[in-house]
């Protein structure tokens, strides 16, 4: 990963670093105050940081922590950017990532963070809330009080929308203006499993991310909820999808700092001017459109508007980004309603219509029913019905270490299966998959019975959320429970 674009400007330093490592102790991720720290230096090893009478240590808990799954803490002596060796607390724990160990870890420069407390101490306030980023809403155009979400001190709705229709009124040719609109995937999610004062902090510490990525290039707002909007001056697509890119992974790696089993994911649709228009509703209803097609393409993306490929806008103007951006997920939970009323009544194919309505839904390529010993392929999409799956690719299945509990595996990149299952990789390589979900069900001796396997071969690649593959483990059941693969294959 290139981090030499990650560096901030000048500014002071909280002597705290976050980063992950492959198990030679290369430095494959950092934030930006380690990227600082580092000197903007790539696939950097740790080590080399550590001074030579310490490096026994170091090298010692690094193989403690990527041979087992243990936490090491340790005080060590390590060289600043500045070139001067300081007292560092080192904390490194192991962590799994597409079937690859790594090993995530954090740095503390002691002296510094003391340093720093004591200053907050001696100025009557402790850096901590949502004050630093209001006061850097401060310094912005609309940066009075009353302008500000008070939240988390960026600019509120009607400050970032007077904003956007000021810029756009100013454009002169050649310049150029992205609008974004942000939403928190699942956000409901985060509030009912950590409570909402946890949802607060994820709220804020979005504008914070989104505030350090934007910087001085435009201006954040929130329109309250988990809903953000940004806007951006005078940038090449290529800088808007760096941005876009670092800024989710920044954020999905600052929440997970704050609890350690919470991934927090973003979906943005983003439109350009004056390439798709000059007028800020015009604008605003096609960025709108891009969020809803990011969320359903399976979120945690973001979508850049193109007339040619994603149409007119078709979501009415009057509506907004809040409803359509859910809607994917509330469309999903009324599809499954309906199937369970085609299975109960079981009209004349009854299954198939089912199986239609499932791949719309899921904007699925293919879905195919493996039954038996002889892994007999007794329902498939595809026209030529030749598909079929053998007992190997079946074994890579079971043994996946990513396989739930209910007998679900999602694959979400293939990539991920080159080493740990070689031959389901083949055989999804061949049909030029490129992200699946099987269900498994199991007799009583625990052998695989049963295979669901849906598909998608789509350019711009699915990423499937854990919701998806409930919902798909639900109605493989009530396929099972019909036992249809008897009736209609």
């Amino acid at each position: 990963m290139d981090i030499t674009g990650m560096i901030t400007g000048s500014g002071a330093s909280s002597g705290l670093m976050n980063g992950v490592l492959d198990l030679a102790g290369m430095i494959i991720y950092s934030d930006k105050e380690c990227v600082h720290f580092l000197g903007g230096r790539v696939d950097y090893p740790l080590e080399h940081l550590v001074l030579d009478e310490d490096r026994e240590i170091y090298n010692s808990a690094l193989d403690e922590v990527g041979s087992g799954a243990v936490r090491k803490d340790l005080v060590i002596r390590m060289r600043r950017a500045d070139g001067t060796v300081a007292p560092f607390l080192l904390s490194m724990e192991p962590k799994d990532e597409d079937d690859e160990r790594q090993i995530a870890f954090t740095i503390k420069d002691i002296l510094l963070v003391i340093r720093n407390y004591e200053e907050s101490l001696g100025k009557g306030k402790v850096s901590s809330g949502a004050q630093p980023v209001k006061e850097q809403g401060r310094r912005r155009a609309y940066g009075r009080t009353g302008d500000l979400d008070p939240a988390t001190g960026i600019l509120n709705k009607p400050s970032i929308q007077n904003y956007c229709k000021e810029k756009l009124s100013e454009m002169k040719e050649g310049q150029t203006l992205w609008l974004a609109i942000g939403d928190i995937d699942d956000f409901k999610n985060v509030n009912d499993t950590y409570g909402h004062a946890f949802g607060d902090e994820v709220i804020l510490e979005t504008a914070k991310c989104l505030s350090s990525e934007i910087g001085e290039k435009g201006a954040v707002g929130r329109f309250g909820g988990d809903e953000f909007f940004i806007c951006v001056e005078n940038a090449d697509e290529a800088e808007i999808r760096k941005l876009l890119t670092q800024f989710r992974k920044t954020l999905e790696w600052n929440v997970l700092q704050l609890k350690s089993d919470c991934h927090v994911t973003m979906s943005v649709g983003t439109v350009s001017a004056p390439l798709n228009g000059q007028d800020y509703d015009e604008l605003f209803a096609k960025a709108d459109k891009a969020l809803y097609i990011a969320k359903g393409k399976g979120k945690n993306r973001y979508i850049i508007y193109r007339e040619a490929m994603h149409g007119d806008t078709v979501i009415p103007k009057d509506e907004t980004a809040i409803r359509y951006a859910h809607s994917y997920t509330e469309r999903v939970a009324a599809t499954i309603a309906r199937m369970t009323t085609f299975f109960v009544e079981k009209k004349d194919g009854y299954v198939r219509d089912a199986m239609r309505e499932i791949m719309d839904v899921f904007v699925l390529d293919e879905v195919s029913v493996f039954e038996g010993a002889d892994r007999k392929c007794v329902f498939t999409s595809r026209r030529d019905k030749k598909d079929s799956i053998s007992e190997e690719e079946i074994e890579d299945i079971v043994k996946s270490r990513k396989i739930s509990v209910n007998g679900v595996l999602v694959v979400n990149r293939l990539s991920g299966l080159v080493d740990s299952s070689p031959r389901l990789y083949e055989w999804l390589s061949k049909k030029k998959v490129t992200s699946a979900i099987f269900c498994l069900f199991f007799d009583t001796d625990r052998k695989v019975r049963t295979v669901y396997a849906y598909q998608t071969r789509s350019a711009n690649s699915r990423k499937w959320g854990s919701e998806d593959a409930n919902y798909l483990l639900i109605y493989s059941n009530m396929c099972q429970e019909a036992m249809f693969y008897g009736e209609e294959s």
